[in-house]
């Protein structure tokens, strides 16, 4: 958990409140904020980010992607770039988050601090000198009960590694292309990241200077851009029954 002036972080729940009121993120926008917060008052690499955001397997224009995320993220926290409270931009290299952060770790430890006893001086009354009884000895369980949770553990740390053994050693055939088909041939920037429910293979294009979503036949032909809401939109993946983009 972590506070930054209305703003209050809650990494566990993945959600992020102003005031006490929970507000609407989108998944890399809050991956970048974690980052970020977590690494505060350190600059932190547009590489890093790339590496930290999108796994190595995954094709997309990384750099897009991190532009979207920061402008989303001030948009939300009403940060302005040229006179930034939250995110400072390092041309060239990254970002780094400036403002103060008081994490729920820090605030504990200041609570326990203060409850602590104090401890006693030469000059304290008598009865602060004299020590204390001694608590009361904790039950140990019986040496039969303890050895046979060993055990049971011990079994169990062996079936895993066997477990674990026998999965790495399974032999994965390495994926090659054998064709390729060309889908569309219209010259449009397309996003590259694609999806496909069997039938229509989905991605992003730039129409009329905005990410607009399209799809085309598996066969190829042309693009039927489809009806969107908003101006602006990318495609991050299809749902498992293929109803959903």
């Amino acid at each position: 958990m972590f506070q930054f002036g209305d703003f209050e972080l809650d990494c566990a729940r993945f959600q992020l409140s102003r005031k006490g009121r929970a507000l609407r993120i989108e998944r890399k926008p809050m991956e970048l904020l974690m980052l970020l917060v977590t690494r505060r008052a350190q600059l932190v690499t547009r590489a890093e980010i790339a590496e930290k955001l999108w796994p190595k397997d995954v094709f997309v224009d990384t750099d897009h992607g991190i532009n979207t995320a920061v402008r989303k993220l001030r948009q939300l926290l009403k940060d302005d770039a040229d006179i930034p409270v939250y995110i400072q931009t390092v041309t060239r290299m990254g970002y780094r988050f400036i403002a103060p952060v008081e994490s729920d770790c820090e605030v504990q430890t200041a609570h326990r601090s203060e409850q602590t006893e104090p401890i006693a001086h030469a000059n304290s009354s008598p009865e602060a000198l004299v020590p204390k009884p001694a608590a009361a000895p904790v039950s140990v369980p019986k040496p039969s009960a303890r050895w046979g949770w060993i055990s049971a553990m011990g079994l169990l740390s062996v079936f895993g590694a066997l477990f674990a053994g026998r999965l790495h050693r399974t032999d994965f055939t390495p994926m090659r292309i054998t064709h390729s088909l060309q889908l569309t041939s219209d010259g449009r920037e397309k996003f590259p990241m694609v999806a496909t429910d069997g039938v229509r293979v989905y991605f992003a294009e730039v129409v009329n200077g905005h990410w607009a979503l399209s799809a085309v036949p598996v066969a190829g032909g042309e693009p039927v851009a489809l009806p969107l809401p908003f101006a602006d939109a990318q495609l991050l993946s299809i749902s498992p029954d293929r109803s959903d983009e």
